[in-house]
């Protein structure tokens, strides 16, 4: 099992906990603006953040990550309440800015259409724990 780790933001700011497929590139590239890390070839993931084991995070820092709906994260994104929690986050930091799209995904259709009653409890079954835990509902037919 590979260890989690947290991007370590300056001044003792907090920490990112990232997330694949949850608005990582344009949280990275607002980091990098913000604090001052300049992007390897533009790209935020070819970049070497400062980053920490999630346990050696210091107890008082406010770590912060972002999830999405487990049905909704296999197909096109969307962020359900993305602008609004990452200014929350921002609030938080004490920092000010606002988050860049970097790669926006259009929803041509609602992912719901893609399920069949087995396919959504398979998914269900898989990401139960964060179902429960952010409080999605099942994205069934």
């Amino acid at each position: 099992m590979v260890e989690p780790r947290a991007i370590l933001l300056p001044e003792g700011k907090g920490a990112y906990v990232e997330i694949a497929k949850v608005a990582s590139s344009s949280i990275k590239i607002f980091l990098a603006a913000t604090f001052g890390i300049p992007l390897r070839d533009g790209d935020p993931h070819a970049t070497e953040f400062p980053t920490v084991r999630l346990a050696d995070v210091p107890p008082d820092s406010f770590v912060f990550s972002f999830v999405r709906n487990p049905w909704d994260r296999l197909f096109l994104g969307r962020f359900e309440q993305l602008e609004t929690d990452f200014a929350q986050v921002l609030s938080r930091l004490g920092l000010r800015g606002q988050l860049a799209y970097r790669q926006a995904s259009p929803r041509p259709v609602d992912f719901r259409r893609f399920y069949t009653p087995a396919t959504a409890a398979a998914i269900a079954r898989r990401y139960a724990e964060d179902v429960d835990r952010f409080g999605y509902r099942s994205a069934g037919p």
